[in-house]
């Protein structure tokens, strides 16, 4: 999946709704609301992964936390980072870890 594909399919998960592409910049209506603002950058922001990681059914939880593991350790091969942990994850892991958990990565 593209980062665009990603960001969309993230927003669909969290809720987002009439997503559409607006000067150059994806904007949808925020579960709850009538507002339209831009779609977090889930890709780039922690923050926004923070959110994310809240609609994580916590049935699931444990299966989003083993794949992030994963992820994690697959993108740490140095020496250096042998002792990286899913604390250490960026937002773009996050990510696919939150897609993989919800079988929406294609």
């Amino acid at each position: 999946m593209t980062k665009e594909q990603q960001r969309i399919a993230i927003a669909r998960a969290c809720g987002w709704t009439h997503i559409v592409k607006e000067n150059e910049e994806w904007a949808g209506r925020k579960p709850g609301t009538l507002a339209t603002p831009y779609l977090p950058d889930y890709i780039h922001d922690l923050n926004a992964c923070h959110e994310m990681e809240k609609v994580i059914p916590k049935e699931i939880f444990s299966r989003y936390m083993s794949l992030l593991t994963g992820i994690v350790s697959r993108d740490r091969m140095t020496e250096r980072d042998h002792f990286a942990n899913r604390s250490t994850a960026t937002a773009a892991q996050r990510c696919e870890a939150f897609l993989k958990t919800l079988n929406i990565y294609k």
